[in-house]
């Protein structure tokens, strides 16, 4: 869970998407290997998913804003 920022760890480069509970895309962006830092002040609590691509495939993980 996170509060202020979401902390996200990338294995390579490549593009992401950060998603709300009902399917609207609310941030996309470039991600550099290594950590990457978002502001989320702006985000209401709840459940958020993120989908990036890793090894050539798509990944989605579900994140929670506290």
């Amino acid at each position: 869970p996170f509060q202020r920022n979401l902390r996200i760890q990338f294995t390579e480069e490549g593009n992401f998407e950060i998603g709300d509970a009902l399917g609207r895309i609310i941030y996309s962006g470039t991600a550099q290997q290594g950590e990457n830092q978002l502001n989320t002040e702006h985000w209401p609590v709840g459940v958020y998913w993120l989908r990036y691509t890793e090894g050539g495939s798509f990944k989605t993980q579900k994140i929670i804003k506290q």
